[in-house]
């Protein structure tokens, strides 16, 4: 998990909490002196490209977000590398009734989680509460099994859970699972009720943390330079691949090893390839290993533009998606099956 020239402390656990990891990085930015080359407290507001090279507009932030028009900053670079994280837009089912919760603070994302004391909910959760926890991902468990003792319920539901393990039946009384939410019925008395699958209803609720994923997000492509080359929906399903860059919110296509855009124009507004890299899109990966190598490699690309086979990469692609429709059982789906395409892109940056 650790980047190769810097190691985690030997007394580091096999999974370490958020705290040693952070602590980690903390410790490698000091030892490479990074600190300095890196401007903290800064929002990136606006990437464009001018035909020469890429435009990035900044702005200094406060504590209450406002950021002066008067002291924007812009700089000039040839390269860019994309490397804002996926973990910051939440992203939300869309069962009938959650909205309601979430407008009247009975619910939130998982993105607000840090503990039972700070979980986004407005009191501390404790023996007195029945938390709905909603997802199956890591983020999901790791809440469960955080809130497990220390609220008096807690309710899993998830699409599919693990086997049950030894010694489990005991803990039924303070721990149930069910399938997926179908509506969030009504709040009375800051009590609240949830219908799943089956027809099986919670009641009593006191608060639902929503751990169902991200979106991935660029809000500082705004200019057309860059917003008509990459777009925010679903691809034209392949093939031949798209003639642009798409954000499906779960990643973005298509991308040379997930890295790099293709030279799909030779119009002096777009981008050249490769000066442009999107590191980390990657999801159940070991991500700084994965982000260094990344890394490595665009610079590599950046230097040595040539040794890029773009034909062999495209044949790669399709490949690759080729292989992710059989295995979710679309080989028969229509080329202009939206919710078919949505569901490969929703497997596409995952390993």
């Amino acid at each position: 998990m650790a980047f190769s020239s810097f190691s985690f402390p030997h007394s580091t656990p096999l999974f370490p909490p958020a705290a040693t990891v952070e602590t980690y990085l903390r410790d490698y930015a000091s030892h490479f002196h990074l600190r300095s080359h890196i401007h903290f407290n800064t929002s990136v507001e606006d990437i464009s490209y001018d035909g020469e090279k890429w435009v990035m507009v900044t702005a200094p932030t406060s504590a209450d977000g406002m950021t002066p028009q008067t002291q924007h900053q812009t700089r000039h670079f040839d390269l860019l590398f994309v490397c804002n994280g996926h973990y910051s837009v939440p992203r939300y089912p869309s069962t009938p009734g959650l909205e309601s919760w979430l407008l009247s603070r009975c619910a939130s994302h998982s993105v607000f989680y840090r503990n039972p004391s700070i979980s986004g909910a407005p009191f501390s959760l404790g023996k007195s509460h029945k938390v709905l926890v909603i997802g199956g991902g890591p983020s999901g468990q790791d809440i469960v099994a955080d809130l497990h003792g220390i609220v008096g319920c807690v309710i899993h539901s998830a699409s599919t859970h693990p086997a049950t393990h030894e010694g489990q039946d005991r803990l039924e009384p303070t721990l149930r699972r069910h399938g997926r939410p179908t509506r969030f019925l009504e709040v009375t008395t800051g009590k609240g009720k949830v219908e799943f699958e089956g027809g099986i209803v919670e009641d009593n609720i006191d608060y639902c943390i929503v751990a169902t994923g991200y979106q991935v997000s660029f809000p500082f492509f705004k200019a057309q330079s860059v917003s008509r080359y990459l777009i925010n929906s679903l691809p034209p399903s392949p093939p031949p691949l798209p003639q642009e860059l798409y954000n499906t919110t779960y990643g973005v296509f298509p991308l040379v090893r997930h890295i790099f855009p293709f030279p799909f124009s030779d119009s002096g507004s777009t981008p050249p390839s490769p000066t442009l890299a999107f590191l980390g899109l990657l999801v159940r990966v070991a991500p700084f290993p994965l982000v260094e190598a990344q890394a490595r490699a665009a610079l590599s690309a950046f230097a040595r533009p040539d040794r890029i086979d773009w034909t062999r990469e495209s044949t790669g692609i399709m490949e690759r998606y080729r292989t992710l429709k059989s295995q979710l059982g679309l080989e028969d789906k229509a080329a202009a099956d939206r919710q078919s395409e949505a569901q490969i892109q929703k497997a596409w940056c995952r390993f």
